[in-house]
């Protein structure tokens, strides 16, 4: 029997799995994780050891390889084309004679393992003392190689030679009006903007630039959504089988944002600002938002209540048939705990009546939260407490008589500055007699896709999904054009621009007499 075993022990062994060396390379590259569990460690300038997290390849090159500036410092990009060759896309000989040699040769196995552990380079020079040297084994050392033969090495999907593809999601249930005009302001400027580079083919063909090199022609698709929010991930990923894009832009829709955000993440493509009040939850790298929505005005509400209402009561009342309005609900009842207030909740499935508002009136509570809409609003009586109320929620709708005491939780930026910053925007629209209907979704949807052409025109010709979405996180707060929103920004690994709210009463939110109301960032 001893006999036998030793005899299958070394076929035992390489039947065992063996571990994948690009997902052992990912771990060290994007975690800081070393095939063995163990904190990756670098020693860098000063001899500083960074380890962990703080050491791993993504902190300075990023998850696309592709590097960063931050004031004097330039990280260089490590992409598979940009370490281990591969020229530049030319259409004949002497453009590309044109486009000279590498500044430094190409990297071998033997020459990257000396420049990751000592910090020569494949020219022999030694790399800028920021970057820091890794004393790997050979295992890691082979499992980082591997990962970085991976890294952003060509196009990625929904771009040929000639044009991006791109789509925008709608869900069912949306105001036509909102979709419709989401739709015309994105179809102005696929067109506009094509029409604007009739010349581009001939510059492509003749120049050595890259910003002609990199011109393509757009193409948006439109993906509506149908039926059960169930049957929605079959139906993303068929749109994507049939003619995949390289990015979704704005979108619209009422529901939960869950599935189109987990199709993001499964499949790698981007999603920049969809016009939503419930994005999905879970993190992400891949869709990039205008706020948390609902639960960003449920939080910064529960700072206020705790800074006014301390030791008091609240009733909340909630639709129980409207997403938006049950969200915003958890979201309170979460971040509401804890402060000292005592929080009660009145449920209803259908448009208050009388009797509704004669038993919210009847309730033991210092002040109410109305997550309700314009139309439940209608026939609110008069109240002595603080009412609050969501702006997402009353949207457009203008109250002909609010009451004294409603505060509006409002996430634009104040009309008499959002006249002002989105003046560029309006006239935009104006000039092309769109936006009437919705302004603000058109206003938005416009910034949206102004940041996402801005973001492909940075990338020149390396259409790298992953350095898109990086390059809109910089993009968003240097595009001309301006949202609704208030201070949108973005930095590393941020995916909500706009982080705060107004709360206030109708007449302060209009720049009535008094105050102006301060921005609220939970």
């Amino acid at each position: 029997m001893l006999a036998i075993i030793l005899v299958l022990l070394p076929w035992l062994a390489a039947a065992a799995p063996q571990p994948d060396p690009v997902a052992a390379g990912q771990a060290i590259y994007r975690q800081g994780v070393l095939g063995d569990g163990t904190p990756l460690a670098g020693q860098g300038a000063a001899n500083v050891t960074r380890t962990g997290h703080e050491a791993a390849c993504i902190s300075c090159h990023r998850r696309s390889g592709f590097g960063l500036a931050e004031g004097p410092l330039v990280v260089r990009p490590i992409t598979a084309p940009d370490l281990f060759g591969g020229s530049a896309a030319a259409p004949n000989p002497r453009i590309l004679h044109q486009l000279g040699q590498r500044i430094r040769p190409v990297y071998d196995s033997q020459s990257l393992a000396r420049a990751i552990r000592t910090g020569v380079g494949a020219d022999g020079r030694a790399l800028d003392a920021m970057m820091p040297r890794y004393p790997l084994g050979d295992a890691d050392m082979a499992a980082l190689q591997a990962y970085l033969h991976t890294l952003s090495p060509g196009p990625d999907p929904g771009v040929d030679a000639s044009v991006i593809r791109l789509a925008t999601v709608i869900q069912p249930g949306v105001d036509p009006h909102r979709s419709q005009a989401m739709l015309d302001v994105l179809r102005a400027f696929v067109r506009d903007r094509n029409a604007a580079v009739r010349s581009e083919p001939q510059r492509r063909r003749a120049g050595t630039m890259r910003m002609h090199r990199a011109w393509r022609s757009w193409v948006l698709d439109v993906w509506e959504l149908r039926g059960d929010p169930s049957g929605w991930p079959e139906q993303l990923e068929a749109f994507q089988r049939r003619a995949p894009v390289f990015a979704l832009v704005a979108g619209i829709g009422t529901a939960s944002w869950q599935p189109v955000h987990d199709f993001s993440e499964r499949n790698q493509v981007p999603c920049i600002l969809p016009l939503t009040s419930l994005p999905g939850e879970g993190g992400g790298f891949y869709t990039v938002y205008f706020s948390r929505g609902m639960a960003l005005e449920a939080d910064a509400l529960a700072l206020e209540l705790r800074r006014k209402l301390a030791g008091q009561r609240v009733l909340q009342v909630v639709r129980l048939d409207d997403a938006e309005s049950m969200a915003a609900a958890r979201a309170l009842s979460t971040a509401l705990p804890g402060g000292g207030i005592a929080l009660d909740q009145v449920q209803l499935s259908h448009a208050p009546d009388a009797s509704d508002w004669a038993r919210i009136a009847q309730a033991d509570a210092a002040a109410l939260v109305l997550w309700l809409r314009a139309q439940d609003l209608a026939r609110l009586p008069g109240e002595a407490r603080p009412v609050y109320a969501s702006g997402s929620l009353l949207g457009d709708a203008d109250m002909a008589a609010p009451p004294a005491q409603l505060r509006v939780i409002y996430p634009w930026e104040l009309p008499q500055s959002q006249q002002l910053r989105t003046r560029r925007a309006s006239d935009w629209l104006h000039a092309r007699g769109l936006g009437a209907a919705a302004p603000r979704d058109a206003i938005d949807t416009l910034f949206a896709v102004s940041v996402t052409a801005d973001a492909l025109a940075h990338l020149m010709d390396s259409y790298s999904r992953d350095y898109f979405v990086e390059t809109v996180e910089h993009q968003l707060s240097t595009t001309i054009l301006a949202p609704t929103r208030p201070a949108p920004s973005l930095g590393p690994d941020q995916r909500f621009a706009s982080k705060g709210v107004y709360i206030a009463a109708p007449r302060a939110l209009k720049g009535g007499p008094g105050a102006q109301p301060a921005l609220i960032v939970p």
